[in-house]
């Protein structure tokens, strides 16, 4: 271990000061004397290894901090110290303060050190499986974006629309986690690569569908949502691409009881997004959309339509318009591409097949997609 930073919080200064003499060199102690300013320090400073609180302290107890601990700083370790073996408070601090190990007072040099070994080690633990399964979840989503951009173009760019417009959304709702809303956005039609590439000419063409070929287009959410299910931390994304095109009065796909706030506010959001830039691509003008989407208000959370109607309404065309005017077009051949451009055009072969949509953001995979069209 090494540079490792504890908060110890004790209104005893002695006690504080015990503390810290048992500590190696490699251990570098913070310590407040009260369950309020620990909060405050803990919110103003880099995340702590290991946070040990004693019980009884003036104002807010040991286990009210370590619960509010629990909220503001999730990867640190918590533990407990207490002059008494109460069985129901130790249960208490596990259950509702997921206190790591509980401690009685006087405590020996030995065993506290060992206690704060052992919390650090949980904590290296912790973070290095939060970064395996971040670097997982980067990369099973960016495999996902990659084949979908290579099997459905437009499909591609419609995600990442949309997930521009899900997190403007989720951001002026003021949610807390809107990176689920994000990636739900994105990813809600990546089903879209098991359907047949002569049904998704057909659908881009604007061709009539057979019965069958509109089932399986009405399918593509829960396909989508099963690719996304297995995915570590993606079970909500999942659920939220589910019920994209759930009506907020029950009705529409899928059909199952759920309805009103049962429905994630996810899916309430992308599904208005998707009402509103299907409206649009029929060509039906920006007044004329939230006109028609409001003579359908039982279709949608009117909060939500109402956020979606200040942030996209008639009165942001002037300013959408203006903010990609300074934008910088090279044209490049494809041995100059490189991963993080973004295309102005779309790309596409002699016979006007359509390789890649207009806003794309390159990767290594898309690139090289690119360069083998250009040797046929």
């Amino acid at each position: 271990m090494s540079n490792h930073r504890i908060l110890l919080v004790d209104d005893e200064p002695n006690v504080i000061e015990s503390f810290k003499r048992q500590l190696s060199e490699d251990i570098h102690a913070e310590t407040a004397p009260s369950g309020e300013s620990a909060l405050r320090k803990i919110k103003e400073q880099q995340a702590f290894a290991a946070i040990i609180a004693d019980y009884r302290m003036p104002g807010m107890n040991g286990l009210q901090f370590l619960k509010q601990v629990r909220e503001i700083s999730p990867e640190s370790t918590r533990m407990m110290l207490t002059g008494n073996a109460d069985l129901t408070l130790a249960m208490a601090a596990i259950n509702e303060g997921h206190v790591f190990r509980f401690m009685r007072k006087p405590c020996s040099s030995e065993a506290f050190l060992s206690a704060i070994t052992s919390a650090i080690r949980q904590n290296n633990l912790e973070m290095a499986e939060k970064e395996l399964l971040q670097r997982t979840l980067s990369g099973s989503v960016k495999i996902l974006a990659d084949l979908l951009a290579i099997v459905d173009p437009i499909s591609h760019s419609n995600g990442m629309a949309m997930r521009s417009k899900a997190k403007q959304v989720a951001i002026a709702l003021g949610l807390k986690d809107h990176w689920e809303i994000e990636l739900a956005g994105m990813l809600s039609e990546v089903g879209s690569i098991v359907i047949p590439t002569p049904l998704l000419i057909k659908i881009r063409s604007g061709q009539d569908l057979s019965r069958e070929e509109e089932r399986m287009l009405a399918r593509v959410p829960e396909t989508s949502a099963k690719l996304l299910k297995n995915i570590p931390r993606l079970e909500e994304v999942s659920t939220i691409v589910k019920y994209q095109n759930k009506n907020f009065d029950g009705s529409g796909l899928p059909r199952d009881p759920v309805r009103g706030q049962k429905i994630p506010v996810g899916s309430r959001i992308i599904k208005i997004l998707r009402d509103l830039d299907r409206l649009e691509s029929q060509g039906h003008p920006a007044r004329e959309v939230f006109s028609i989407l409001c003579q359908n208000i039982e279709n949608y959370d009117a909060e939500i339509l109402e956020v979606v109607a200040a942030l996209f309404g008639p009165s942001d065309c002037a300013a959408t318009s203006e903010s990609t005017v300074n934008q910088i077009v090279f044209e490049l051949s494809p041995e100059d591409l490189a991963p993080g451009q973004v295309l102005a055009e779309r790309v596409q072969t002699i016979d006007q097949v359509q390789i890649l949509s207009a806003g794309v953001e390159l990767t290594e995979a898309l690139i090289e997609r690119i360069k083998n069209y250009s040797d046929l």
